[in-house]
């Protein structure tokens, strides 16, 4: 049996957490590359997981838009593409 007020903090810690729409994932790298993003990372200010995010992120830019997945001027894109605007719902 929990204490009386608890449901209510578990509840809002719950909110925070769905609020949080990043997710975790792992990857393995050998020392020496491991060693190398390090140092990378004092360079750049950045702690080693948000310089991967970045990356991340901008190979996604990139190859969305060498690939023409988002719309442009010249381009519908492909509508099956997650985060294209034809698939974002509508809420009211």
């Amino acid at each position: 049996m929990g204490i009386p007020g608890d449901t209510k903090k578990n509840s809002e810690q719950e909110q925070d957490t769905t609020a949080n729409k990043t997710e975790i994932i792992s990857i393995r790298l050998d020392p020496f590359t491991k060693e190398k993003l390090a140092y990378i990372c004092d360079l750049e200010y950045r702690p080693m997981a948000l310089q991967i995010r970045k990356l991340v992120e901008d190979f996604i830019r990139a190859y969305e838009a060498q690939h023409d997945l988002m719309p442009s001027s010249s381009s519908h894109g492909d509508k099956n593409y997650p985060g294209h605007p034809y698939n974002q719902e509508i809420t009211f």
